[in-house]
């Protein structure tokens, strides 16, 4: 299966509460989701190449979601900021973080319901959590049923900034 029709099951409209992530348009989640897409496709690529076997992921697997978390806006230079998402409807299993702007930010938190996601305490850099960034798809922790997520962050810019944040993810059935 090529990666034109692989994407074509899938765009930014067709991902529930898509709109609602603050700061994505339904024309960067589609990249998003392409970038995710072209990565899989050349790792079956190398796989085969390498003599092993290697399966195509399914139309399902591309079902994406996304859960925003309420934005931030104005926090002062040097601040740390916690931002949150609504209560999940469904079981949601957080495999994307992104952040609008992420260069302004250094990460110190995720958190799932009470557990905290990082393994080690520190600020990671924002760029991580960029939507250009490849490769940073994580095993976060499922949230239940309405469960709450959490980011921790700090501004590292000269100036205020707006922290516009979201999940992208998947529910589990």
């Amino acid at each position: 299966m090529s990666r034109r029709s692989l994407l074509s099951h899938v765009s930014g409209e067709s991902i529930v509460g898509g709109e609602e992530i603050v700061g994505l348009s339904a024309g960067q989640l589609t990249s998003i989701i392409g970038a995710a897409t072209q990565s899989a496709l050349e790792q079956v690529a190398l796989t085969r190449a390498a003599g092993g076997v290697a399966l195509m992921p399914t139309q399902d697997q591309f079902k994406v979601k996304g859960m925003p978390f309420t934005p931030a806006l104005a926090v002062a230079a040097a601040a740390t900021v916690t931002v949150s998402t609504p209560t999940a409807q469904e079981k949601f299993r957080p495999e994307r973080l992104v952040i609008q702007g992420a260069s302004n930010w250094v990460v110190t938190g995720i958190k799932v319901t009470t557990k905290e996601q990082l393994i080690a305490t520190g600020p990671m850099p924002g760029e991580l959590f960029s939507f250009d960034a490849w490769g940073v798809y994580v095993e976060f922790t499922t949230l239940p049923i309405g469960g709450v997520a959490s980011i921790t962050a700090t501004n590292v810019s000269a100036n205020p900034a707006n922290l516009y944040a979201g999940f992208l993810g998947s529910a589990v059935g």
